[in-house]
C-alpha cells in the first residue's frame, strides 16, 4: 500500500519477483520495478472497498530510463502517473480513459477542463452575481446550470457543487432536510467568476456571535458519521458589507452517539464537561463534571457528556 509504483506494476503483470526490484543508492525509499522494453500505455485498474464501494482509475504507465541523478538504477523502470479516476457512484459518469476535455471560452481567453472538472462561468459586468455553474462530463460537452436551486436540483451538478464549494457553504447545510439553505448564499460579483458562494450568517446573528450545528456528508455511502461545527459570524473583507458563517469542526461522532452543544454560543450558556488529566496519557477513571461558559472563542474545548470521554491524553476541562 505504501509503494504505489510497485503495486501498480504488479497489478499490470510486471514485477512478479523480488529480483525485479531496484533501489536508489543511499535512499531509504520505495523501490521500483525494472522492465525491459520501452513503452507507454494507458492502464485501467479496478478495485472494491467495503466502505467506499467500487472504484476505477486511469494511469499513464511507462517503461523508460530512470532520471540520470538516481544513483544505483541502471535498468529501465516502470512508473505510472495518475490521469483520472472514479471513486463513488456520483462521479462514475465523469470517468474516461483517457478523459475527454471541455473548452470554456470567454471574450479574452479559452480554458480547457478534463471530464470531472467544474467552474463558475464569468458574467457581463461587476453588477452581476456569479451564479452559473458548469461541469465537464465524459461527452466533452459542458453542462451548465444557473441559479442555486437549479444547480442543486440536479444530482450531478449538486455533487460537483458540493465537491468544489463545501468549505465555503458548509454553514448553510441543513441536516434535517438534507440540503442547503440557499436563501443564505451570496455570490461574488463579476465579471470574473472564480470563487464559490459563501454562506451568510444565521438569521439574527451579528458580527462575532457564534452558534453550533450538525452536518453530514451526503455523498458518504455509509452516511453514519456526523460532524459538529462551531460557526462565527465574520465580516467578509472581500465583499464589503457582507458577513459570512466561518465554521470549523469541533467534533465528529457516529449517528446517535453524540451531540453538538445546545446553546447559541453567544455567552452565558453552560455545558457539562469532563475533566481529565492529559499528563497520564489516559483518561482518568475518576472523571468529574464541570460547568463551562462559552463567553470566549475557544469552542473546541467545550464538550457534552455524550462525547469526548474516550479520547486519550486530552484535557476536557474548561478554558481559563
Amino acid at each position: 500500500e505504501q509503494c504505489d509504483s510497485v503495486k501498480e506494476a504488479y497489478l499490470n503483470g510486471i514485477c512478479g519477483d523480488l529480483d525485479d526490484l531496484v533501489y536508489i543508492t543511499g535512499e531509504c525509499e520505495c523501490p521500483y520495478c525494472k522492465c525491459s522494453e520501452k513503452s507507454s500505455e494507458l492502464i485501467e485498474t479496478f478495485s472494491y472497498d467495503v466502505d467506499s464501494g467500487p472504484s476505477k482509475q486511469c494511469d499513464n504507465c511507462t517503461c523508460a530510463e530512470a532520471p540520470w541523478w538516481w544513483d544505483g538504477i541502471t535498468d529501465m523502470i516502470y512508473q505510472c502517473n495518475y490521469i483520472s479516476g472514479a471513486y463513488s457512484p456520483q462521479n462514475w459518469e465523469f470517468y474516461g480513459c483517457p478523459p475527454n476535455e471541455c473548452s470554456y471560452e470567454t471574450d479574452y481567453y479559452t480554458t480547457t477542463y478534463t471530464s470531472g472538472g467544474s467552474w463558475w462561468a464569468d458574467v457581463a459586468d461587476e453588477n452581476t452575481e456569479c451564479t452559473e455553474f458548469c461541469y465537464c462530463p465524459t461527452s466533452g460537452e459542458a453542462i451548465c446550470k444557473t441559479g442555486y436551486e437549479n444547480i442543486l436540483a440536479d444530482s450531478t451538478t449538486a455533487y460537483m457543487f458540493a465537491s468544489q464549494c463545501s468549505y465555503n457553504t458548509q454553514g448553510c447545510w441543513n441536516i434535517d432536510d438534507g440540503t442547503y439553505e440557499t436563501s443564505r448564499f451570496y455570490a461574488t460579483d463579476g465579471p470574473d467568476c472564480g470563487d464559490c458562494p459563501k454562506c451568510g450568517c444565521l438569521e439574527g446573528k451579528t458580527e462575532g456571535e457564534t452558534w453550533y450545528f450538525e452536518d453530514q456528508d451526503p455523498w458518504d455511502q455509509q452516511n453514519d458519521y456526523v460532524t459538529c461545527r462551531q460557526c462565527t459570524c465574520t465580516a467578509d473583507y472581500d465583499n464589503e458589507g457582507k458577513y459570512y458563517s466561518d465554521c470549523d469542526s469541533i467534533d465528529s461522532y457516529m449517528v446517535g452517539e453524540g451531540s453538538c452543544p445546545a446553546g447559541s454560543g453567544t455567552g452565558g450558556d453552560s455545558y457539562s464537561c469532563y475533566s481529565a488529566s492529559e499528563s497520564s496519557g489516559t483518561v482518568s477513571s475518576e472523571l468529574t463534571t464541570t460547568s463551562c461558559s462559552t463567553e470566549d472563542d475557544y469552542g473546541m474545548e467545550y464538550c457534552s457528556k455524550s462525547y469526548g470521554i474516550e479520547d486519550e491524553g486530552y484535557n476536557w476541562g474548561c478554558n481559563d
